[in-house]
């Protein structure tokens, strides 16, 4: 047994060799900090870093484009019939797309040239509107992305749901830092967001969807053990969508001619028309026949169609939500209809049967120019982004 004395001795000598080895550290860190081999209050140059910037780069967090930002729908603005009286963020948009689709027309140009494929080109910022669209995404953790076989899962279940409303999913690449469509990124990707229309002709947003939807993205975030970020709480999206689908009943016009045989006696032939309408630009569908002005319109402009007196008549009708003034549509429709009156030996009458002459058309034609007025003054401009997706009739 040691005596009191040897304990005493032996915890003295014990706290010497604690404080020597306490000041050795302390010293050896003051002379590292004085010759700039550790960090200290400040951030030295990284390898990493450009040189000369004496501060690391903050983290931030994926946030929307500053257009888009601000725009939900608010609990006073659902009391409305009209989405947002703020200029639409698609006049920005828009002028985004038409350099995007210039500089894909210079890449697949070049790519037939070289005889390999297109290239897509990326976004700044996803094109999503708040005020028409029920927004989530997730954000990969740091020094994490998410994988191709990742993003391609998915894609594949929330195309499952089988939506009646339209859905994108955006990504950012994680080497260019661009959005791109989830089906033509073809690398990893650390911010995926998700967008869906509230309402539109179809359907609208209802609690089972927005959950269904949320549940798909929760299952990604999960696994990387992140959160899953909404624009609107799922009660709020859903009341936006009730606001949106009575904005669109107000709104949902069409403009209706009728072509009629000028003699009685006489049938329209099936083929006739069939013909007519092929060789004008009209494509043939179970119920008619459609005509699209653009190719990338989700839904025909104009239709044309049998009245019900079988042969005895035609109906042309004009879209109204979708109707672009600077494209001519209406142009486009009169002429279409004195066309088929041309060729079939037809006059123009309303659905009442009543003639249309040239003051009738200019009447009925500045009657529906008002009403897209006051469409545009609610913040849906006709013919733009956000009417088509607001009055298209598919996901």
């Amino acid at each position: 047994m040691l005596g009191q004395t040897e304990i005493v001795l032996l915890v003295l000598v014990v706290l010497v060799v604690a404080v020597f080895f306490i000041w050795r550290s302390r010293q050896r860190v003051r002379t590292a900090k004085k010759t700039g081999k550790i960090r200290g209050d400040y951030a030295v140059e990284d390898v990493l870093m450009k040189s000369g910037e004496k501060e690391a780069p903050r983290k931030t967090e994926p946030t929307l484009a500053p257009e888009a930002e601000g725009k939900s729908i608010s609990p006073a603005a659902a009391a409305d019939a009209a989405p947002s009286d703020i200029p639409p963020v698609y006049d920005v948009i828009e002028e985004e797309e038409e350099r995007k689709r210039a500089a894909e027309e210079a890449a697949r140009a070049n790519a037939e040239e070289a005889g390999a494929s297109p290239v897509p080109t990326g976004s700044e910022w996803p094109a999503v509107d708040t005020a028409l669209e029920w927004v989530l995404d997730i954000s990969a953790p740091d020094n994490t992305t998410f994988k191709m076989g990742g993003l391609d899962s998915l894609r594949r279940e929330l195309r499952a749901l089988n939506l009646k409303l339209p859905l994108f999913v955006w990504t950012r690449s994680a080497e260019d830092g661009l959005y791109y469509e989830c089906d033509r990124l073809q690398k990893s990707a650390d911010h995926v967001v998700v967008a869906v229309v509230l309402a539109n002709r179809a359907a609208q947003l209802d609690e089972l969807t927005a959950s269904s939807v949320l549940q798909v993205l929760e299952t990604v975030a999960t696994q990387y053990d992140i959160n899953v970020r909404l624009s609107q709480e799922i009660p709020e999206a859903v009341a936006s969508a009730k606001t949106l689908r009575q904005f669109i009943r107000y709104y949902d016009n069409r403009l209706e001619l009728e072509v009629v045989p000028l003699d009685p006696s006489v049938d329209f032939t099936l083929d006739a028309v069939a013909k007519l309408a092929l060789a004008s630009g009209f494509e043939q569908n179970r119920g008619g026949f459609e005509y699209r002005a653009s190719a990338e319109s989700l839904a025909p402009e104009i239709t044309l169609s049998l009245t019900a007196a079988e042969t005895r008549g035609l109906r042309l009708s004009l879209d109204l939500p979708l109707v672009h003034e600077g494209r001519g549509d209406f142009s486009t429709f009169l002429r279409l209809a004195n066309h088929f009156c041309g060729h079939l030996h037809a006059a123009l009458s309303d659905c009442n049967g009543k003639p249309i002459g040239t003051a009738e058309a200019m009447y009925i034609e500045e009657a529906a120019r008002e009403r897209m007025r006051a469409m545009k003054k609610a913040g849906v401009v006709a013919g733009s982004e956000r009417a088509r997706l607001l009055f298209s009739s598919a996901s």
